[in-house]
């Protein structure tokens, strides 16, 4: 499951936030299926190259930087766990 969300609504970009997946198919390479899938949803509905902002939890960090993410900020907590705003911007 992935939220995408126009921009306005979380951020001044387009987002993807509450991305997850069931423990019974965790590490079979469907949590990075569905960033894939949506990151292509982001572009087909508001333009390749359109900057797209998460939410990451920190400890995720370098998987989304994988995807082509980038940190965007300092550490903060929601929901009482680390996370930071991170963004891709495709070229």
């Amino acid at each position: 499951y992935a939220r995408i969300l126009a921009a306005g609504v979380s951020y001044d970009t387009p987002s993807i936030g509450r991305v997850l997946t069931s423990s019974i198919i965790r590490g079979k390479g469907k949590g990075h299926e569905l960033m894939t899938r949506a990151i292509r949803c982001c572009e087909d509905n508001f333009g390749k190259g359109t900057m797209i902002t998460i939410s990451a939890q920190e400890h995720l960090e370098k998987y989304y930087e994988k995807l082509g993410f980038r940190r965007g900020s300092e550490s903060y907590l929601e929901d009482g766990i680390p996370h930071v705003k991170m963004e891709r911007e495709d070229d």
